[in-house]
């Protein structure tokens, strides 16, 4: 009787999944006052809707500094690369790895690992071992992407700490939190398509989650520049393999659908506003509007122009002085 109480609040203290994820995510990130960086390789953040949202703020470098140099097509095309040599580096590594990626950030890595499969991987940052030698790489780094060196120095000054950790402990912690991955992930995998094997279960959710990856990608970015090679990069696989899963699963090239989303949005601007046909391809994700022109007479048997002449009954809105 005297333990009621006690026992009572233990009971309301039961923590889901994905709050239980959480809790380690948060304690981890307040206790060594770091950022936590998680590269979903094989669909962890897709087990559930709750798991999702739970790792949604870390499934990306959400600091001052990556975010400024994510703005521009060509540094951002570079973290994309540096993605892709992080993976193949924790794919060959079953400890954890110390390094800085090509704009001198510092950060731990810690590989997830499933039956011999690289799943996915956990990056502690960000660090400094020597501000100095930064600065001289980031002066070089701002001039060959064309980014504002001061800007960049700021933000980096800003976002990096000396690694001043005690780092048995906090390999300890992080090891608490991979190996409960690992278990939710081995109960994901039982609990679906019993006919097939752990391993056959594991590559139909890989597949699956690189595709839908992508396709979510190519949806919210179309009216931007899209290069395969970014699109391998968000997914951690090869342009070939992308390419290959995504025919597949989706029956159609990638740059297909990119143009079909493209010629839709298109279509919808000609027949709603006065923009020129310039105006509307960059709008549309087309540089080139000569280009633009060829692929919307594939797609529609016409020009755009003929397009938007084939009926009148078009709204009218304020077009701006684009030519």
């Amino acid at each position: 009787m005297k333990f009621e109480k006690l026992n009572h609040q233990l009971a309301q203290v039961d923590m889901s999944a994905a709050e239980r994820v959480k809790a380690y995510f948060q304690f981890i990130s307040e206790h060594y006052s770091v950022s936590l960086n998680f590269h979903d390789i094989a669909g962890l953040s897709e087990m559930d809707s709750t798991l999702f949202m739970v790792f949604s703020p870390y499934l990306y470098h959400n600091n001052a500094f990556c975010n400024y140099v994510k703005r521009f097509e060509a540094s951002f095309q570079a973290c994309s690369r540096n993605k892709q040599v992080l993976c193949r580096m924790c794919t060959r590594s079953a400890t954890p790895l110390y390094g800085s990626c090509y704009m001198g950030i510092e950060e731990l890595r810690f590989p997830i690992h499933w039956k011999g499969r690289l799943i996915a991987f956990l990056c502690v940052g960000q660090f400094s071992s020597d501000f100095e030698a930064a600065s001289l790489r980031l002066e070089t780094q701002a001039a060959k992407y064309g980014l504002n060196a001061n800007e960049l120095k700021q933000r980096f000054h800003a976002t990096t700490r000396p690694l001043d950790l005690d780092l048995g402990e906090l390999h300890a912690h992080i090891g608490m939190l991979t190996q409960y991955l690992i278990l939710l992930y081995e109960n994901f995998l039982l609990n679906t398509q019993h006919e097939q094997s752990m391993d056959q279960r594991a590559e139909a959710h890989h597949r699956s989650f690189i595709v839908n990856r992508t396709l979510q990608y190519i949806k919210d970015n179309f009216n931007y520049p899209i290069t395969l090679s970014a699109l391998a990069g968000i997914s951690f696989c090869s342009e070939t393999y992308l390419s290959h899963q995504f025919k597949e699963t989706i029956g159609t090239t990638i740059t297909e659908y990119i143009n079909q989303l493209r010629i839709q949005k298109s279509k919808n601007l000609l027949d709603i506003t006065t923009y020129s046909i310039t105006h509307i391809a960059h709008q549309s994700g087309f540089n080139d509007s000569n280009y633009f022109s060829r692929v919307f007479r594939q797609h529609t048997g016409m020009s755009p122009k003929q397009y938007r002449g084939r009926t009148s009954e078009h709204i009218q809105v304020s077009s701006p002085s684009v030519n």
